[in-house]
């Protein structure tokens, strides 16, 4: 349904820019009327074939969006993707903790890794029978 209404709003957009297009055309065939009526000297012929490319020209041109239906809506969802984490700023960075504990667990602390504190705890279980 998304693929639908960004098809139809894409048909919408080169409607209105097709419509826009022929309307400056019209627009600038009036104006080279009007310039010629001025050159023969009919004036008042000119000035009325200026005003209507004005209008024309500056009138917007707005095709009908598509027609919204009861009990569907959308909305616009941001996302991402990466494409280089090189570039990636460092505060939106995460440290991977997995693979630090990975690292402390397996040199047992006798590693130091700057801006890590590595330090050993005693942890005590007790079994039931």
């Amino acid at each position: 349904m998304n693929d639908y209404r960004k098809r139809e709003e894409l048909k919408r957009r080169e409607a209105e820019k097709h419509a826009h297009e022929l309307a400056l055309k019209e627009a600038e065939r009036l104006r080279k009327l009007a310039e010629k009526n001025a050159k023969k000297g009919n004036t008042d012929k000119a000035d009325e074939q200026y005003q209507k490319a004005d209008l024309i020209a500056l009138q917007p041109i707005v095709v009908t969006p598509l027609e919204k239906v009861d009990g569907i809506s959308s909305k616009k969802v941001w996302k991402f993707k990466i494409v280089d984490e090189m570039l990636i700023p460092r505060n939106f960075l995460m440290p991977n903790e997995k693979k630090i504990g990975d690292f402390v667990r397996g040199s047992k602390g006798e590693v130091k890794v700057e801006g890590i504190v590595i330090y050993e705890e005693e942890v005590i279980s007790v079994k039931t029978s």
